[in-house]
């Protein structure tokens, strides 16, 4: 169940086209950096303002990205509030799919092998982690769970979300299971039919190897 809900999160990112929202926004990035350097390249002579005896673009264009940090700074936090809210909305395709206690035991299983921390300080993860904490997941996880059920009480929510989706889960999973298990049958029908093939070619070199001892003899 976990990994459906893995799966489920991963699908939640296809069906808002997060991929392409992100190549977008990268691309419209770069496009607004060097077309402010176009201007910086033009009308002022940053070389020479900073030292340098000759004009060059490649040291304009680097000396450029030194004085736009604090703006690029500005855009990385852009960029986390970004993954971040669409990291979110994943969560939420998942849990709209019917698996929001295999993702909450998903994320901590995930959370634990990685060895991430669990009280990280506010301040700095609202600034530099992009996937968010694994305790704000969570109870952002309830907190959709309640709102999807429209019940304040997190426990009676979690009662009338499992009674919701039960029949469904169990309905498709019993259905992924017949299959599977009738991909188990024709695969063990398909072993038998040719182990004795097998049996057959392996007893002729057997059969081989005497008759020429036999004649050897």
């Amino acid at each position: 169940m976990e990994i459906l809900a893995i799966i489920a999160h991963e699908l939640g990112h296809w069906a808002h086209m997060d991929n392409p929202k992100g190549i977008a926004l990268s691309v419209f990035r770069m496009y607004l950096l060097f077309f402010a350097f176009s201007f910086a390249l033009k009308y002022t002579n940053m070389p020479v303002n900073f030292g340098f005896t000759e004009p060059s673009t490649f040291v304009s264009l680097y000396l450029f990205m030194m004085v736009m940090t604090p703006v690029l700074y500005l855009l990385e936090l852009l960029d986390v509030l970004f993954v971040r809210s669409i990291e979110f909305a994943a969560d939420r395709y998942s849990v709209e799919q019917g698996y929001a206690e295999p993702l909450k035991t998903a994320l901590i299983a995930i959370h634990v092998e990685n060895g991430g921390s669990l009280c990280p300080d506010w301040l700095y993860s609202a600034l530099k982690y992009d996937h968010p904490p694994l305790i704000e997941r969570n109870a952002a996880v309830d907190a959709y769970v309640c709102k999807l059920m429209e019940i304040e009480n997190l426990e009676q929510a979690q009662q009338a979300y499992e009674a919701k989706f039960a029949a469904t889960l169990s309905s498709r999973h019993a259905i992924n299971l017949e299959s599977l298990s009738q991909t188990q049958k024709e695969g063990g029908q398909a072993d038998l039919l040719q182990s004795p093939q097998n049996h057959q070619s392996s007893s002729q070199p057997q059969q081989a190897m005497r008759l020429d001892k036999g004649q050897e003899k």
